[in-house]
């Protein structure tokens, strides 16, 4: 078990805890009566939580904004390969490896694997975050796990900045992950 550092058990278990929560959600939201599920001829219903969110229950088969919606199971196989290229990537990573690297790991293998599971068990990934501006949707309908994907975006280019700003000038980045 020496392999397994602090810093990887957090990412994994980080990662873990955003699937539990992704999972947890999209499980409330299909379950819920409120609305029924939206089919072609019906359009979602949604309840007003504020004048900017909304939850408005979405069945998305496809990626962002339900881009390339007729490849569900190609998305769902290829968040897996993702997934596990997350895993072991992470599980690679040499011991000083910068904390932060961990972190953005812990939220994207997180959010991928959250919207994996749904691809492949369901045929679909639930949204229902929907943000509006005076009644009107201004961004696609989201969900926990991109929520996360999000976070790790941003704190993969605080890593990158910080390590602009932590190296002496001519100095090379020592913190392999950042390499390319």
């Amino acid at each position: 078990m020496k392999w397994l550092s602090f810093y990887r058990l957090f990412f994994l278990l980080l990662g873990g805890i955003v699937v539990a929560v992704d999972q947890w959600s999209k499980h409330f939201f299909r379950q819920t009566h409120v609305w029924s599920a939206p089919s072609l001829e019906q359009a979602p219903q949604s309840i007003v939580v504020t004048d900017w969110l909304w939850f408005t229950y979405v069945q998305n088969t496809g990626a962002l904004a339900g881009i390339f919606s007729s490849f569900t199971p190609a998305l769902g196989l290829l968040s897996l390969v993702v997934s596990v290229g997350i895993i072991v990537y992470g599980l690679q990573l040499p011991r000083d490896t910068h904390p932060l690297t961990y972190w953005a790991l812990g939220f994207l293998w997180g959010g991928a694997a959250g919207n994996m599971w749904d691809r492949l068990v369901y045929g679909f990934v639930v949204d229902f975050f929907d943000i509006r501006h005076q009644g009107q949707n201004i961004w696609p309908v989201f969900n926990v796990a991109d929520i996360a994907i999000d976070i790790a975006i941003a704190l993969f280019v605080v890593r990158g900045v910080l390590s602009f700003f932590e190296a002496p000038p001519g100095a090379e980045v020592t913190d392999n992950s950042l390499k390319t």
